[in-house]
């Protein structure tokens, strides 16, 4: 190392006598060419020039011994071939230097060969008070104020097209109470955030009426990160439609199941799924479900046309989730749709009875023409379409091109609008195209206005915005936001005013886990919160873990990864003490272990970054790091995660 070797040297003055029993000898390194002939085995002689590489391939080469065809493998205690010390002799670098520079005519290198064998200049950096460099203009100000304020910068496109926004569904209020929600798989013990939807909802029309309404179109999903579904069938808790079938009733023993399979589905919306995006909406009490295809991918089609894929499985979907378009529309997925002959065949039916042909749906489906045959074209629009586009696909309904937020509700201003007194306003603002669609048939407006009014109340998409909505409702926003985050919000309202907030933070948040030594033993600290990105999934995270009566375990980087080696860990432990008459593990096993266990699976990419500590009567008090690689060090103090640099910091 040419680092240290200066740094050892550095007593040498030419000025001075070398101390005793120092000789100073005239010398240089090898040169570069020759480094790599001492490093480099035969089979990578290519990467020389061509005069040097006969020194590691020929027999005649006066350096053949440096590159034996047999050696010894030492495995050292290791399981794997990988991890063994190969035993090669020695170079002797005096040997080295005379072959190259006897045998190696440099004439016939290239002069960009003979400009990287050369040696260049040494450098010596070191540290001066002098400042050469004034400040940057960029420099960060330690006086500026790192507050955060709970506002967008000036020109922020809000909402943005395919980007979650708590503006596309109508909801009431925010309330704050104890669910036991899904986090990462474990029970919340702590009260939850929920956003509550209205759930005055007017008499839903006969399932037949919404069947004609939806089935064939499109909806959005899985609020507030939607996504596009294809409704396949309507059913509520006795009937269910499916395309262009004849609708079919539910068995005895389906219809005793279907109230428990609909308030667990309400449960799931509320309680989470154990994945981010999930969870936190508390949704009415509706029988009413759909069905809906998945969109799974945009096809391309050699000729450059695009078409929307929806997937062949369906997912089922309370009426009141089911949104008709979000806020802001995406102009990519303004395509048409690549169908099958009948792309309501994926879902299945449970035991079933038939209904009389009085209510079957063929006489809706066939007279709309709402889908042609992708296969074959066999219709007449489809035919003229294919013609005209040269293209096999079809379109669903066009979307809505306005969001129904902005056709159901007056102008709020942001803030949250009462309760519709008056159907018929809605229906004339928001609904008219609708009535219209009956044609000359009276009867036929009279029952598409009739279905308009019942969905556009059940589907009136608030415009909320929570910072609006915190300035209509105190004028010290910033403290009421913050008091959303962390302080405690009574149930059955939105904001309170006997909050006791917690004090506006002006620093970022990040894992940070800490321990060190200090005479009378460790001190672990860590934060607990639990996140992914800006989503908090919780703030009650224990990340300090039990391994055994004397050791214990700190978490950083993924929740399940730690969680599962410390667990793990802990097995160990236990069978430790009974294969040992009931001695603990030593700190340092421990970390042992642990070590060879992450370093045997460090090709998963897993996430841990933990500390190990404790005592043990041989090594006293001891912390070890390690990480998801097997990496293990011993140190008096440690901190770990993305917080970890300002700890170091204050530690420091």
């Amino acid at each position: 190392n040419l680092n240290s070797m200066l740094e050892d040297m550095s007593f040498f003055s030419d000025k001075e006598e070398p101390k005793p029993g120092v000789r100073r000898v005239a010398g240089e390194p090898l040169r570069p060419f020759e480094q790599l002939l001492g490093c480099l085995p035969p089979s990578s002689s290519y990467l020389l020039p061509e005069p040097y590489r006969w020194l590691m391939t020929s027999p005649d080469s006066p350096l053949i011994d440096f590159y034996p065809e047999s050696f010894t493998v030492d495995m050292n205690g290791k399981r794997w071939p990988w991890e063994a010390v190969t035993l090669l002799p020695f170079i002797d670098s005096a040997k080295l230097s005379d072959a190259t520079r006897s045998l190696i005519d440099e004439n016939k290198l290239t002069e960009e060969e003979k400009r990287l064998n050369q040696f260049g200049n040494a450098h010596v950096l070191t540290k001066s008070s002098t400042e050469i460099l004034g400040e940057s203009p960029w420099a960060y100000d330690e006086d500026a104020d790192v507050a955060f304020h709970p506002q967008l910068h000036a020109g922020t496109s809000v909402p943005y097209p395919s980007f979650p926004s708590l503006k596309d569904a109508p909801i009431k209020k925010l309330n704050r109470r104890k669910v036991f929600a899904n986090v990462f798989g474990l029970r919340s013990r702590y009260r939850t955030a929920l956003l509550e939807m209205e759930d005055d909802l007017p008499p839903l029309p006969p399932v037949v009426l919404l069947a004609q309404k939806f089935i064939g179109t499109t909806v959005y999903f899985r609020y507030p990160i939607l996504h596009e579904g294809l409704v396949c069938s309507v059913s509520d808790s006795s009937v269910v439609y499916r395309g262009n079938e004849k609708p079919r009733k539910f068995s005895d023993d389906i219809r005793a199941k279907r109230k428990a399979q609909l308030a667990k589905m309400q449960k799931t919306y509320m309680i989470g799924e154990g994945i981010s995006g999930t969870g936190g909406w508390v949704l009415p009490q509706v029988d009413v479900t759909l069905t809906v295809r998945p969109l799974e991918r945009i096809e391309t089609s050699p000729d450059g046309t695009k078409a929307k894929v929806y997937a062949k499985s369906e997912v089922e979907v309370p009426l009141v989730a089911a949104l008709f378009t979000p806020s802001q529309i995406d102009s990519r997925f303004h395509l048409p749709a690549k169908l099958e002959e009948n792309p309501f065949k994926f879902g299945q039916f449970p035991s079933m009875e038939n209904v009389p042909d009085s209510h079957s749906t063929d006489r809706i489906f066939n007279g709309n023409k709402r889908f042609d045959n992708m296969e074959g074209n066999q219709s007449r629009r489809g035919k003229k379409a294919a013609k005209a586009g040269s293209t096999r696909y079809m379109s669903t309904f066009t979307a809505v091109q306005t969001p129904t937020a902005a056709l159901l509700s007056n102008n709020t201003r942001g803030n949250m609008i009462p309760r519709v007194a008056k159907r018929d306003v809605m229906t004339q603002r928001s609904f008219a195209s609708a009535a219209r669609r009956g044609g000359g048939d009276p009867r036929r407006r009279l029952v598409g206005t009739a279905t308009a009014i019942a969905i556009a109340s059940l589907f009136c998409l608030l415009q909320v915005s929570f910072i609006s909505v915190v300035e209509a409702v105190k004028p010290n926003h910033f403290s009421r936001l913050m008091s959303c985050r962390g302080g405690e919000i009574d149930d059955g309202s939105f904001f309170e005013s006997n909050l006791s907030p917690t004090p506006p933070i002006d620093i970022a948040h990040g894992t940070t886990t800490i321990s060190f030594l200090f005479k009378g033993g460790i001190i672990a600290a860590v934060d607990s919160r639990a996140s992914i990105g800006s989503f908090v999934g919780s703030k009650t995270t224990q990340k300090v873990l039990p391994v055994s009566k004397t050791v214990l375990g700190t978490m950083a980087g993924g929740a399940a990864d730690c969680s599962y080696w410390i667990r793990f860990l802990r097995n160990e432990s236990k069978m430790h003490e009974l294969t040992h008459d009931g001695r603990a593990i030593s700190v340092a096993r421990a970390s042992r272990i642990l070590s060879s266990v992450l370093y045997g699976n460090r090709g998963l990419d897993l996430s841990v970054g933990t500390m190990i500590m404790g005592y043990d009567k041989r090594d006293g008090f001891s912390i070890y790091y390690i990480d998801n690689t097997g990496v293990r060090i011993k140190g008096d103090m440690f901190a770990v995660g993305s917080g970890s640099p300002f700890a170091l910091g204050i530690l420091d």
